[in-house]
């Protein structure tokens, strides 16, 4: 059975780069009002990015780019000074400087990430890009209950089964606009809203969805247009 994206999965799609991108408006939270007795700034330095700052406050990155009116996340200038929610951590400017490392990427707009293998097993024949046809994704077939693992380090922007045709499924959002998405799986280890690492266990492999066969429907994306993940995956030793 081919894997083509069906309406309800674009439409899915398309809403979530958009929340994730746009910023969702320019009003300011209740919690911004004119009550709050302190407003806290964050002044962007060279090299930073708006994954490394929300993760060193500990707070979400939708919220981040909400309250500050973001229309381009992966656009921001030194110097700009960014209003952070109200869920700082403890010792930010520790936590900036023990992440730094981890989310330092290239501002080169070509960037092309690598991620790892979510799952060892065997693409399944009919996997489009397996055979050099645009299919949207790859599947890999595997026992039901194998850990399924995050190809790189994200904010879960979407776990749920409301897309019938995939069953359960996953949706990471990685650095400069990039996701991965996991389906037909058995049951979701991890929740929307949650910075998951790379290599960290997520989900564990089903047969939910329209297959028969236990197996995991992978896809990386850039904004909504589907890649080949082949591309972005260590090649595999024969």
């Amino acid at each position: 059975m081919q894997y083509r994206l069906g309406r309800f999965l674009l439409a899915a799609f398309t809403l979530i780069w958009c929340i994730a991108c746009a910023g969702g408006g320019q009003r300011r939270p209740a919690a911004f009002s004119k009550s709050r007795p302190q407003k806290t700034y964050h002044v962007v330095r060279r090299g930073e990015t708006l994954w490394r700052i929300a993760s060193a406050y500990g707070v979400k990155l939708d919220d981040l780019i909400r309250i500050n009116g973001l229309r381009d996340p992966d656009r921001i200038e030194v110097g700009q000074r960014l209003l952070l929610p109200n869920r700082l951590s403890s010792h930010p400017k520790l936590n900036l400087a023990k992440r730094q490392k981890r989310l330092k990427v290239s501002d080169n707009k070509y960037y092309k990430p690598g991620f790892n293998w979510p799952l060892t097993g065997k693409i399944a024949a009919n996997s489009g890009y397996a055979e050099g046809v645009k299919n949207e994704g790859i599947d890999i077939l595997a026992p039901s209950g194998s850990e399924i693992r995050a190809a790189d380090e994200g904010w879960v922007v979407y776990a749920n089964n409301k897309m019938r045709y995939y069953g359960n499924m996953l949706i990471i959002r990685h650095k400069y606009s990039f996701f991965t998405v996991y389906a037909h799986n058995k049951t979701h280890l991890v929740k929307t809203n949650q910075w998951v690492n790379r290599g960290q266990v997520i989900a564990l492999v089903g047969r939910t969805g329209h297959i028969t066969t236990p197996r995991l429907h992978f896809e990386i994306r850039k904004g909504e247009r589907a890649v080949n993940p082949l591309t972005y995956l260590p090649q595999l030793t024969r």
